[in-house]
């Protein structure tokens, strides 16, 4: 039969060749074509008639409950015959997943297959487990070979003191690429297993200390909630004070939420209003008002002194394009705003019923996503992409703007920006699903100084928190993280995260080379 896929199943001639030809299959054919349920000709098997399979509720019923099987089987039955058309070439067998669904799929003894369709998942099997045994025999010589390598290096130093040097040195050699290896491996466990994870980052911390691995034990180190259930997060911002979390969302509103420090925050309002998604929300410094910016290319100003009766004040218009993104600076009389029209706006916010606009920037190439003050308002933070991903503007002179450097080193778009409170740090946030810390405290020479990774789509928003203590960075699907950015503090800590404790057989898988020891807890099983 050919199973339909949204449509009717219809009957499909079948080779007498696949069916076994032992007496048990020739009476049960006899005995249905006695029953015209099927027509038996010299080499093929059929049903009588399509209505066969209206008609009859059993087989019905068999296909209903057993047709993903049947269609790894169909399939199965086909790869069959085509391997042994080219000459049973090893090429055309099954292997990896597709060899573990079939044999899963069809591993009940009630399922009946037919002797080709054994042969070739025997041959199949036998491929993949000798790839295996040359896997493993490929890596011993491997191992064996850097052994030798390391054992004549140190029988050839010239003194004692030289091969101790040497020993040491290949002994770092080899922590350095197993911690790194680790700590690769931790990032990727994150999303799904993050109390092994964070086993995993605190032992390659202490193998190896790098930034490399501290990056990776900070970001297995993140909370996370979903803040937009019906949609995209696409912005965030602290309150002055840290107790007070604002998010924009594509599902067209804002959200204000009481925070606890790490822990999952409490929501107590939603801001209604724009025609599109919110892409930006950003609060005043005495935190009694907040912008918000959108796809509706309007930005919104309210009145948010009490954060569960928040009112709107007012509405700015201009941009030709969506606006990316919002922010005030620290004496909350200009307002910056960045478009998708690849334009910069500061606007004199000092009657908020009556803003205008005071200068436009003109320095990127392609849309503008990001923008922020430094605490002190003498450096504004531009992002977007193209050859100026992220650009840091003088505002220090009385007269237009001036260009100060520009930050590359993300490998995609940049979506966000922030400050730390104290000035000297700059985060941003890329598509490239990475977050960089920056040293600004020279505005003119920034440097990197951390990637935090982990992330499995873009990162959409990144803010501090008041006290510089957490950083708060939200992805596209609608999850919300938040860092602690003092390492000792936070590494102190790991093990609060880190449940259940690591066992022998998951220190054996991720950690052959080292004895049992799991870095947060008692030994486990």
């Amino acid at each position: 039969m050919a199973l339909g896929d949204g449509t009717e199943d219809t009957r499909r001639p079948l080779p007498r060749a696949e069916l076994d030809r032992d007496a048990d299959t020739a009476h049960v054919l006899e005995q249905a074509a006695h029953l015209r349920l099927i027509t038996l000709d010299q080499d093929r098997v059929q049903l009588t008639h399509e209505a066969v399979i209206q008609a009859w509720p059993r087989l019905r019923g068999w296909l209903a409950e057993d047709r993903d099987r049947l269609r790894v089987q169909r399939r199965l039955t086909e790869d069959a015959r085509a391997w042994e058309d080219v000459g049973r070439d090893s090429g055309a067998l099954y292997r990896g997943e597709r060899l573990a669904l079939a044999r899963e799929l069809l591993a009940d003894p009630q399922v009946g297959l037919t002797t080709g369709e054994r042969a070739f998942l025997r041959a199949s099997t036998a491929v993949e487990a000798a790839a295996r045994r040359s896997a493993r025999r490929r890596t011993l010589v491997w191992r064996s070979l850097v052994f030798l390598l390391a054992t004549l290096l140190v029988a050839t130093a010239v003194a004692t003191d030289r091969a101790s040097r040497a020993r040491h040195q290949l002994a770092q050699q080899r922590d350095r690429a197993a911690a790194r290896d680790l700590a690769e491996t931790a990032t990727d466990l994150y999303p799904t297993r993050p109390g092994l994870a964070v086993q995993l980052g605190l032992a390659a911390y202490r193998l190896d200390r790098t930034p490399t691995t501290r990056d990776s034990l900070l970001s297995t180190l993140a909370t996370s909630w979903d803040a937009h259930p019906d949609g995209e997060v696409s912005w965030l911002d602290f309150g002055p004070e840290g107790k007070l979390l604002a998010t924009g969302g594509s599902d067209h509103v804002a959200r204000l939420w009481e925070t606890h420090g790490l822990a999952r925050p409490d929501a107590v309002a939603t801001l209604s209003g724009h025609g599109g998604a919110v892409r930006s929300v950003a609060f005043s410094a005495d935190g009694r008002t907040l912008a918000t910016g959108g796809d509706d290319r309007r930005v919104r100003l309210w009145r948010v002194a009490d954060p569960r009766r928040p009112a709107r004040t007012a509405t700015l218009s201009g941009h030709r394009g969506a606006v990316r993104s919002v922010a005030f600076s620290p004496d909350g009389r200009t307002l910056a705003t960045a478009s998708n029209d690849r334009t910069v706006r500061l606007w004199n916010i000092a009657d908020p019923r009556n803003p205008t606009t005071t200068a436009t920037l003109t320095g990127h190439s392609t849309m503008v996503f990001a923008v922020a003050f430094s605490p002190d308002g003498r450096t504004l933070a531009t992002a977007g992409g193209g050859d100026t991903p992220v650009l840091l503007w003088d505002l220090s002179g009385t007269g237009k703007p001036a260009r100060r450097a520009v930050l590359r080193g993300h490998r995609d778009v940049v979506g966000a920006v922030d400050f730390s409170p104290d000035g000297r740090r700059l985060a941003t946030a890329s598509d490239d699903r990475t977050v960089q810390l920056w040293d600004v405290s020279d505005p003119g020479r920034p440097t990197t100084t951390a990637t935090l990774s982990g992330y499995t789509t873009a990162v959409g928003s990144v803010a501090f928190s008041p006290d510089g203590r957490v950083l708060a960075a939200s992805s596209y699907i609608r999850s919300v993280h938040f860092y602690g950015l003092d390492p000792d503090r936070a590494i102190g800590r790991a093990c609060e995260h880190a449940r259940p404790t690591i066992t022998r057989d998951q220190w054996s898988a991720h950690v052959p080379y080292l004895d049992y020891a799991p870095p947060c807890g008692t030994p486990g099983a």
